[in-house]
Order: C-alpha cells, then structure tokens, then sequence
C-alpha cells in the first residue's frame, strides 16, 4: 500500500516531472487500484505508462485534484469505516466537478465542521466590527499669516491622530504675488530638513501649479498660491502616525527665510 502522507502531503518538486508522475502515481493506486482490487503489481505501471505523454501542467493540476479527492475519500475510510468498494465511483464523479461541486462533497463528508467553521467566523467579524475606534478629537483650526519678511507667524501647533485640521493662510504682505506669493504646503513625514531640499527642487519648476508638484504623494495639503491680501483655507485629516510633519511655503526661495513650521502629531 502506498503511504498516503508522503504522496499528498509532500507530493512533488514543481520542477520535477518525473516526482509528480510518481506522487500521482501513488495517489491514484491508492484510490483506486490496491485497496479496492489489491492489485498491487499492474496499478502503478498501468498509471505511469499513461501520465509519461502529459505536460507539466496537466500533471500538476491532475496531482492538486486527486490528491485532495483522495484524501477526502481516505479520511472517510479510515475515520468512519465505510465500505471502500465506493470509493471509486466517488471519486470519478469529484474528478468531474469543479471546485464548488468539490466544496459541496466536503460539506456532505464532514458536516459537522461547518457550524464550527461559521461559528468562529462570526465571532471574528463581531470582534473586528465591534471595536470601536478610539474617540476622534473635535476638528480643529489654525491661522497663519505669512508676509513680505517671508515668515509664518505660527511656526509650530500639535493635532491629534486623525483629527480634522483646517489652516487659514492669510497674506499680510504689499508685494505683488508673482516676486512674494505665499502658499501653506503640509508634507508627509518622509520629508524633513535634511531632505526637504529635493522636494523644494521639483516643486521651484512648478509656477503653472503654484509651485505644487500635482501628484505628488508627499503633499498631504496644499493652500493655492496668495497674493497680497489674500486668504485661502485648506482643510484635512491629520495623519494617524504620530511625528513631526513639516510645513513651508514652496515659493522659491521662502524656505531658506523662514516661511515654515512643524504639525506635531501625538
């Protein structure tokens, strides 16, 4: 008899052809040949002979099926006893089916498992919707001003994870926008000070977006570009990782002089 562990549970080498024929070799006899007609000596030869012509896919799934089947049917065998003679007919028929028509025949042999099953699924979706998130603190809003001295007046404020901000940028300056234009750009925390200077590179090119790269992941918000006056407000979702967030107004040049801050999260 062949040794039913060794054939499903380590079945083959999936570059190996030769092991899956005697992996699905050893299934099939199992299933088929010495337990319903001890015909031990024909079955595996038999079933060699006729798998030597099939490519490597049709060997593999051929495997993947029939060792499942025939472990199903073994388990019904060694578990529940029943007469072996109608392990054959079963499984000609799985081999008909596809996996729904499979899932069906398991539900049919092992029954008691699926109220098991559900059960522990219920309790899993009831566990990981009734976990309620931790309370949201209330929105909360910031005034900057920015002027012709290229300064943020507020320079620093904290939020809470994922808590609404909403920034007023306001312009208090008298230069005309396109020499002293201001705009409030919050970063992502991959962008600091020590690297800040690639993202002010790229967005120095972008005066058509108000020198805001469009698309660009590190931008969490954005104000658009101020002139003398002017006011713009911008309102998002503080980040849910606590750090320091920095913020700056990408002008070229605004930077270096002092329009920037940080968003400390915590």
């Amino acid at each position: 008899m062949f040794d039913i562990e060794a054939s499903v549970v380590r079945p083959h080498s999936p570059h190996n052809p030769a092991r899956i024929i005697t992996a699905l070799t050893a299934v099939r006899c199992f299933c088929r040949g010495p337990i319903a007609t001890g015909d031990d000596e024909q079955c595996a030869p038999r079933h060699r002979e006729s798998l030597q012509s099939k490519s490597m896919h049709q060997l593999t799934s051929d495997l993947t099926r029939e060792a499942a089947v025939c472990r199903l049917e073994a388990g019904e065998f060694f578990w529940r006893k029943r007469n072996i003679g109608r392990m054959n007919d079963k499984i000609r028929y799985a081999q008909r089916t596809d996996r729904v028509q499979l899932s069906k025949l398991m539900k049919r042999k092992f029954p008691d498992l699926f109220p098991i099953i559900a059960l522990g699924c219920a309790a899993l979706f009831s566990a990981v919707t009734g976990c309620s998130r931790a309370p949201v603190a209330p929105p909360k809003t910031v005034e900057i001003q920015a002027d012709d001295k290229m300064r943020f007046d507020v320079t620093a404020f904290e939020a809470k994870p994922g808590q609404k901000i909403s920034v007023t940028l306001k312009n208090v300056g008298t230069t005309p926008k396109f020499s002293m234009g201001h705009n409030f750009v919050m970063l992502d925390r991959s962008v600091n000070t020590q690297n800040v200077q690639k993202f002010l590179d790229t967005a120095s090119v972008e005066a058509a977006h108000d020198y805001v790269p469009p698309g660009s992941k590190e931008v969490l918000a954005h104000t658009k570009l101020l002139g003398p006056g002017e006011t713009d407000t911008v309102t998002f979702t503080a980040p849910f990782i606590p750090g320091e967030y920095l913020y700056l107004c990408s002008f070229p040049g605004h930077y270096s002089q002092g329009t920037k801050g940080f968003m400390t999260v915590k």
